[in-house]
């Protein structure tokens, strides 16, 4: 049995070393959050979080694909070293979206206090994170006024 719990934390730190985000973190790190996240293989169809719901994990594909769909349609997909929930676990929210496994898929997934727990003791968890945030909400919109072009009215883009 002892053997066979290194040997399943052994695994899951190859998986976390495989993304982005955990791939730079010291394996002692990575050891040690091995002892407290879920690998969890899917069948194609499941669904891990449904538009409206609580949202009560972090969760990062290690293999196949996830659909983030909004109101039915899907917005994204989610391939190997994507993730998705840490601003609504942190937050307590909902979610604004489904996720559902288009594929058979391997997700890692993180409760909120092991979540939390990472983002204190992982050395550049949070910096990764909040760099992917910022990188991935759309950009200001341009400032706009009214102006008269040739006795028209036109909108264009102010200072």
């Amino acid at each position: 049995m002892f053997d066979r719990a290194r040997q399943r934390r052994r695994n899951l730190t190859e998986d976390l070393r495989r993304l982005p985000l955990l791939a730079p973190a010291p394996e002692r790190q990575l050891v040690a959050l091995a002892r407290v996240a879920d690998v969890l293989v899917l069948p194609e169809g499941f669904r891990l979080v449904t538009e409206g719901q609580r949202v009560r994990e972090f969760f990062a594909v290690i293999e196949g694909e996830v659909a983030v769909r909004a109101r039915w349609h899907t917005v994204r997909v989610l391939g190997p070293g994507d993730w998705s929930g840490v601003l609504g676990a942190l937050r307590g929210g909902t979610s604004e979206t489904t996720l559902v496994t288009i594929t058979p898929a391997r997700v890692l997934s993180l409760g909120i206090r092991e979540l939390r727990a990472a983002l204190d003791t992982v050395d550049g968890f949070a910096r990764r994170l909040l760099t992917d945030v910022a990188d991935d909400q759309p950009a200001a919109p341009a400032r706009l006024e009214l102006a008269t072009v040739g006795g028209e009215p036109v909108l264009r883009q102010g200072a």
